[in-house]
């Protein structure tokens, strides 16, 4: 729609939960709901966890990694603000406090690519991620499908927007329809979602625009 425009923000999941507390946001796509009490929330699709690695690095002959094979190598990860989730999966999995083998960067994801391009280190990534080609690097999954990642929506319970409850079912039903096209297939079932939301969000941008609907 020529007089509607979209204005796309990347925040982490505390600054976007803090938005829709504070009426900035009626909805906010999270990976990570611990700072989420007091709004309700709605799970949508799970992702892997997938390693990242330069292109010529051992691992990268492994179809999927184990945990363990991490341990001796250098990490490199954005801010736990930015990956709260994929940080508190390593702080688990090597909970050694004098871990020296692990640096927190603050940078976007794009530059993260690069640094691991560049034999800066390894790190961790989201399924999503891999629907992206970034130069000289290679994708691994981590080991056994117990290491999921929760993708959920979070809003108000007393937000009367109009708007916003079909908008949720929009979300709702794309999971379920994508889910049930691409079944197991996790990758392509979080960017058929994602990507439905951004196509049926600007389709129905002045439908929101004029109810006030903010996300």
């Amino acid at each position: 729609h020529p007089e509607v425009r979209i204005q796309i923000l990347e925040s982490a999941s505390a600054d976007n939960v803090a938005a829709v507390r504070k009426r900035q946001l009626d909805v906010a796509f999270i990976m990570d709901t611990t700072d989420a009490s007091g709004c309700e929330t709605l799970p949508l699709w799970t992702e892997r966890i997938f390693v990242v690695l330069p292109e010529h690095h051992a691992l990268c002959e492994r179809k999927e990694i184990e945990w363990a094979d991490l341990r001796k190598e250098y990490l490199i990860v954005r801010q736990s603000e930015y990956d709260r989730a994929l940080c508190d999966r390593l702080t688990r999995r090597f909970p050694d406090p004098n871990r020296d083998a692990m640096q927190k960067l603050n940078v976007g994801r794009d530059t993260l690519m690069h640094a691991v391009a560049m034999g800066l280190g390894i790190s961790l990534s989201t399924e999503a991620t891999i629907a992206t080609t970034f130069p000289k690097v290679v994708f691994r999954p981590i080991a056994r499908n117990d290491e999921l990642l929760q993708f959920s929506a979070a809003w108000l319970p007393h937000n009367d927007n109009p708007a916003l409850r079909r908008f949720l079912s929009l979300a709702r039903t794309l999971a379920k329809d994508r889910r049930h096209h691409f079944g197991a297939s996790r990758a392509l079932l979080g960017s058929a979602v994602i990507g439905g939301l951004f196509m049926s969000f600007a389709s129905a941008g002045a439908f929101a625009r004029r109810l006030g609907l903010s996300s």
